[in-house]
């Protein structure tokens, strides 16, 4: 299943929860706002829910971030 506006919720997260993105959905190109871009991720702890979600709502973390913490 692709983004869209008109898909129902499956659920939601809260602010500090740890996600899987699996999937970006993006323009590329260097003037794109990629807060925008949608990404397909899921939950890493249970419910483990998947689903779409902007990547202005997500802060992104590199391995050696996570690592350190």
């Amino acid at each position: 299943m692709r983004p869209a506006p008109n898909q129902p919720n499956v659920g939601y997260g809260v602010n500090g929860d740890s996600v899987t993105i699996m999937e970006q959905l993006a323009s590329f190109l260097p003037e794109a706002d990629q807060s925008t871009a949608w990404n397909h991720i899921r939950l890493d702890n249970e419910p483990y829910t998947e689903g779409w979600v902007q990547g202005k709502f997500l802060l992104m973390l590199d391995a050696e971030t996570v690592g350190s913490e």
